[in-house]
């Protein structure tokens, strides 16, 4: 019995130890933590030529859909300030564009590109249809792109998050 004893002691004094402590507070309780958010990345849509009302009319389209989404992009007026600039230079429609974007109507293609620091990366947008789900779906992209490249003011990627670079368009215009 002298064995046991020593455990019974220890056993006692635990349960004792606990029935004499207080519950901690609620405040006080681990509660899980909000996840950081991120500064906004500012952005800029600029049409490369004044005269084109179709590149100004997809600029204002696409400046609407970054203001009315969630997440971390803020507009910026002159392409000095920001982060990521949207340089949009020509809106065709009526093209021949393969492959044939899906949808009805004629087939339009922005072209343009995305613009950090001195770097541009030229791209061309085929659609039928209004530009308004294509701004949308724009938006979303550059939304990714801010936060997995690290832009200004946004999250820098974590190592081992790798983020697969978009590839360029295989397609060609026909004129």
């Amino acid at each position: 019995m002298t064995r046991l004893a020593p455990l019974a002691l220890a056993m006692a004094a635990l349960l004792a130890s606990a029935a004499c402590s207080q519950p901690e507070p609620p405040a006080a309780r681990a509660t899980p933590t909000p996840a950081p958010t991120l500064a906004e990345t500012p952005i800029a849509v600029h049409v490369q030529s004044s005269e084109d009302a179709d590149a100004a009319a997809w600029a204002e389209t696409l400046r609407m859909a970054v203001i009315e989404g969630s997440g971390n992009l803020s507009l910026t007026e002159t392409p000095e300030g920001a982060a990521l600039t949207v340089r949009i230079d020509s809106v065709e429609t009526g093209v021949k564009f393969k492959p044939e974007p899906a949808g009805e109507g004629e087939i339009s293609v922005m072209r343009g590109a995305l613009v950090t620091g001195k770097t541009a990366q030229p791209f061309q947008l085929a659609y039928k249809g209004e530009a308004r789900p294509q701004a949308e779906a724009l938006a979303r992209n550059l939304r990714r792109f801010a936060m997995g490249t690290g832009a200004a003011g946004s999250k820098p990627a974590e190592p081992g998050d790798e983020t697969k670079k978009p590839e360029a368009p295989k397609s060609e215009v026909d004129e």
